[in-house]
């Protein structure tokens, strides 16, 4: 009898939100980590580019942060499991939980199958279209706030990461025919002299 309470126990303990974020984080941790690792596995020459910056620059840079914030959200997911186990979840079935849990799937799946469409519309529609769309939809599927501040924050969110990647980077984001977008940006840009 008891070991079977135990079993339950240890169950219900997987299944806290608090695990499961940690777990999420440990992940995440390692991806970063691999980052450090495999960024120059042969040991190839590196030669600075302008400012000092080179091919490793970015990746190294992606990596610290991503380290960082996993860090972070770790560290959340410590404080979230101590909640739990000072306070533990009721045990009868709650009828929303399932709901609940319905709902997560399909937008996990919506964001997987978004995030697919924007990948292989890119090279098509390029980035000043599809990221403010992208963005849009996110956070419609995620009901973040009104559909007029999250037109808003999309649009000034797009133009942002447009402004880092094109621009500044110099990322070949572009699209084919089908973005007359871009290029008057690009001008746009040029006519102000940055």
């Amino acid at each position: 009898m008891n070991t079977q309470k135990d079993s339950f126990q240890a169950e219900s303990f997987l299944q806290w939100d608090g695990v499961k974020d940690l777990a999420t984080a440990i992940c995440i941790m390692l991806f970063a980590v691999g980052g450090f690792l495999f960024i120059n596995p042969e040991d190839a020459n590196v030669y600075p580019g302008e400012g000092g910056i080179t091919w490793q620059t970015l990746p190294l840079g992606y990596s610290g942060l991503l380290l960082f914030l996993a860090s972070i959200y770790a560290i959340q997911s410590l404080i979230k499991i101590r909640r739990q186990i000072a306070s533990p979840p009721p045990r009868e079935a709650d009828p929303q939980a399932l709901v609940d849990r319905r709902t997560i799937a399909v937008r996990r799946l919506t964001s997987l199958a978004l995030l697919l469409v924007f990948a292989s519309l890119l090279k098509i529609l390029g980035l000043a279209i599809l990221a403010p769309l992208f963005l849009f939809a996110m956070f419609r599927l995620y009901k973040r706030g009104s559909w007029q501040s999250d037109a808003a924050i999309a649009a000034i969110g797009g133009m942002c990461l447009w402004i880092l990647f094109v621009p500044i980077l110099q990322l070949n984001l572009k699209g084919d025919e089908l973005d007359p977008v871009t290029p008057f940006l690009l001008s746009i840009f040029k006519a102000v002299g940055l």
